[in-house]
């Protein structure tokens, strides 16, 4: 799969899920599985990011994709009210609509990735 198809399949879900999210997200059931299948088609991708340059609006994507990550292991309901968990639903509702005009991340947000030999280099 080409990086480019990777986010045409699962930016729609990722975007439904930016601007409906709410204090309730924290533990929600449908987030673990998104979150696989986004992984597992990750891993098919043949032009990964840190060997190309980024595509419009993919680190929006992948910031969003670790912000749900984190709302992924927060027990259900545990920190509704918790401002830790308020600050992520509000970030991830604000990048909603830069997701979805495939806009980059605002300023003082930043993605780096690291390319296969950048590990090596020890």
């Amino acid at each position: 799969m080409q990086a480019q198809a990777f986010l045409e399949r699962h930016t729609p879900t990722l975007l439904e899920i930016a601007t409906t999210a709410g204090p309730s997200i924290a533990g929600r059931a449908d987030l673990a599985g998104f979150l696989a299948r986004v992984h597992a088609d990750f891993e098919t991708v043949a032009d990964k990011p840190g060997s190309r340059p980024s595509l419009p609006g993919e680190d929006v994507f992948w910031w969003c994709v670790t912000l749900l990550e984190e709302f992924d292991e927060l027990p259900s309901g545990a920190a509704a009210k918790d401002p830790y968990t308020a600050m992520l639903v509000n970030q991830l509702k604000s990048l909603a609509s830069r997701l979805d005009a495939r806009e980059p991340l605002p300023s003082g947000l930043d993605i780096h990735w690291f390319s296969d030999d950048e590990g090596d280099a020890g």
